[in-house]
């Protein structure tokens, strides 16, 4: 499937984002999971704390790095019930909720 080029600026953009993202998160000391709160590997997901709909694509306030086996296997993968059973989920609710507000 090809995609607009709508869609491609866009990628670009996010691209472009989530680069920029890890640069001032490595540069910073913030080079850590949003979700665990452990160190992250050479490669982060981004996560987006509030949807990607819209300008959230592309907007760093809401854009959240993570390792790919919290964001996908756990997140994305594990329902509610069992997320709160692991040791990292009470700070990073209060992460989210600070973020969101």
């Amino acid at each position: 499937m090809t995609k607009s080029k709508k869609r491609q600026k866009l990628d670009g953009e996010y691209k472009m984002v989530c680069d920029e993202i890890d640069r001032e998160a490595k540069a910073n000391g913030q080079w850590r999971c949003f979700f665990c709160g452990m160190p992250l590997y050479e490669r982060a997901d981004h996560h987006h704390a509030k949807g990607r709909d819209g300008d959230l694509l592309t907007d760093k306030r809401y854009i959240v790095l993570a390792h790919n086996d919290c964001h996908v296997r756990l997140w994305h993968g594990t329902p509610k019930s069992e997320l709160e059973r692991y040791w990292w989920y009470e700070s990073f609710n209060k992460r989210l909720c600070e973020l969101l507000k």
